[in-house]
């Protein structure tokens, strides 16, 4: 996990992929030949996506999905475009950790699950796909998005992924109602 600290009540945690603490904290997950082996996942509504946050939430990941393709746009690389499956399967994964989280506790992210996801978009052609995913909690509104897209940019493996070889993004943006606790994952594919 990475810990960034914008002051002393705030702060990013980056789930980097890695088990083994290397430098490489890109999570590539390989395509399965069969692509009905989704194991299960729940990759139902967020049942914590209240009507208050849901607009705010979009607005986040919308956000999010602009500084990340400015980011690629910066390196001469080309946009991703934004792809609703991919969304539906980004905000599934926050409303999974979210349901594992303890509220006022830790913030934890992973990449639960990730195989499911990949598999659950094999049958759309994929051959490639990697996720970044991230929690904060006690920054202001206004600087939530840039927040993520920085620990992102910031973070090698993280960066990997903003500019890999990808075509297509999904992204969500999820606030635990219990705590405040903002979480955003991003799925990369081609």
């Amino acid at each position: 996990m990475v810990f960034i600290g914008a002051f002393s009540t705030s702060f990013l945690v980056s789930c980097d992929g890695s088990s083994d603490g290397g430098s490489d904290n890109k999570t590539e997950i390989e395509i399965p030949d069969d692509t009905d082996q989704v194991n299960g996942e729940n990759q139902g509504s967020d049942a914590n996506n209240s009507g208050a946050n849901s607009n705010l939430e979009a607005s986040y990941a919308r956000q999010i999905f602009t500084g990340i393709n400015g980011e690629r746009s910066q390196r001469s690389l080309s946009a991703l475009t934004r792809d609703s499956q991919m969304d539906s399967l980004a905000a599934a994964h926050n409303a999974d950790m979210i349901s594992r989280a303890t509220p006022y506790g830790d913030i934890d992210t992973d990449h639960n699950n990730a195989q499911a996801r990949a598999n659950a978009l094999a049958s759309g052609g994929i051959t490639a796909y990697g996720e970044n995913t991230a929690g904060i909690r006690g920054y202001s509104s206004a600087v939530v998005s840039s927040t993520f897209v920085d620990g992102w940019v910031n973070s090698p493996g993280h960066f990997k992924n903003i500019t890999g070889n990808y075509k297509r993004t999904g992204v969500a943006v999820t606030v635990d109602d219990r705590d405040g606790t903002i979480y955003a994952t991003q799925i990369f594919a081609r």
